[in-house]
């Protein structure tokens, strides 16, 4: 088995669906599962979507055609206008409407698993069609039915057991599969999510369970770079990662694997490869046992938009044990992640990407027993191997809200 991973820039149009077909193409071996996202930018549509109703109660028409027109263009660029997978795709985007509407209840993360997923959905069933059209026949496989999670919304707990009897019932012996990353299903038939850009994390389940040779992620880079070529100038290309690097890398925030994907791949020692979906024929870089790193360079990774959220007691009581394991409950529960937290006697700093909707909430049910104090529009640069004089080249001008550093990692919260 060999699992393939598309991304949404790799199939953010109709050239592109066809240049995935080419590259399956020339790979083509016995058994193929192949994984896809929603194309383009159009999770950002979905969730723009999802957000305006459920503040408002309002559906902004606009906001549907978007959507609609963005993939009906492709259709028309794969396809004549009698093909069926224009009714197939007029038959989901009506339940996506009905969706919309009916789907709504107490629950933000639940009714935005159910709405979001349809990206993939959508995805999957075009390129399953066009892939038929260029002579690789091909099962599309339904990820709510395949991949089995509990109803942690927005951010699933894999049941690998259930998981596991699944993927053996649905995967034959031979042949090329074609599912949705990112999107899963609880026992009881809901839909649910790995977890913003989890498609890496789907291929990897798959991967783990199927025993895969490899597992290559296709994405608009040859490889794994040292930092963002778009805001760094001079970077470089790992042409080999650990298994351990690359887990620490993922965990604070590089975006070219999923922080959650190298686990099951490391449990199994299932090397992975990424590689460009512009220049194939590129090597890429691979991901694996060996413990090697080459070269052997700093690694910087930089979010930003941060909010910063500091929490103090109104009481006689200390930043310990007890306030520290509620206030990240409260965390777990909305479903908000800590980029970095630091912590003294009497106050607990928290430092989370924004989010015009959780973060609100995270707030509201803190300062029911805390006094909370925030600040906004900060830049965390997180630096693996670095030096004293990458240090203060970050720093620069900027003006210093947090500093956390180990032997290898340093943190850098600036203004």
């Amino acid at each position: 088995m060999r699992i393939f991973k598309f991304g949404g820039a790799s199939v953010k149009d109709g050239a592109s669906v066809k240049n995935v077909s080419q590259i399956i193409r020339s790979y083509k071996e016995d058994k193929m599962l192949i994984v896809v996202s929603a194309m383009g930018k159009m999770t950002n549509a979905f969730e723009n979507l999802i957000e305006s109703y459920w503040l408002t109660d309002i559906l902004e028409e606009k906001k549907l055609t978007v959507i609609y027109s963005f993939h009906h263009k492709i259709l028309t660029e794969l396809f004549p206008l009698n093909h069926i997978a224009f009714t197939d795709f007029e038959k989901n985007f009506e339940l996506l409407r009905s969706a919309v509407f009916k789907g709504k209840g107490d629950s933000y993360p639940a009714y935005y698993d159910q709405i979001v997923s349809f990206g993939e959905l959508f995805s999957t069933r075009l390129i399953h069609y066009y892939l038929e059209e260029d002579g690789l026949f091909n099962t599309w496989l339904d990820a709510r039915k395949l991949i089995i999670t509990n109803s942690n919304f927005q951010n699933a707990d894999v049941d690998w057991d259930k998981t596991t009897e699944r993927v053996h019932e649905f995967v034959g012996e031979h042949g090329i599969y074609l599912t949705q990353g990112f999107v899963a299903g609880d026992v009881l038939g809901n839909t649910t999510t790995l977890g913003r850009e989890g498609s890496d994390y789907s291929a990897a389940i798959l991967a783990y369970v199927c025993d895969a040779k490899r597992m290559t992620i296709w994405k608009d880079v040859d490889g794994f770079y040292s930092a963002d070529p778009n805001q760094f100038d001079q970077v470089s290309k790992f042409e080999k990662l650990s298994f351990h690097e690359a887990i620490e890398l993922a965990y604070y925030g590089a975006t070219v694997v999923h922080p959650k994907t190298i686990q099951p791949l490391r449990q199994k020692g299932i090397p992975l490869w990424v590689k460009s979906f512009v220049e194939p024929e590129k090597m890429g870089t691979i991901i694996s046992s060996d413990e090697d790193i080459v070269p052997e360079v700093p690694a910087f990774i930089v979010k930003k938009n941060q909010f910063l959220i500091s929490i103090s007691t109104r009481d006689f009581s200390f930043i310990v044990e007890k306030n520290l394991s509620k206030i990240f409950n409260i965390c777990a529960e909305i479903g908000v992640k800590v980029n970095l937290m630091q912590n003294t006697a009497v106050s607990c700093s928290l430092v989370l990407s924004h989010d015009t909707v959780k973060i609100p909430q995270l707030m509201e049910v803190l300062r029911q027993d805390y006094d909370v104090k925030y600040n906004e529009g900060l830049d965390l640069y997180t630096v693996r191997h670095y030096t004293e004089e990458i240090i203060q080249e970050i720093k620069g001008n900027h003006r210093m809200v947090i500093e956390e550093r180990n032997q290898r990692t340093v943190q850098l919260l600036l203004k």
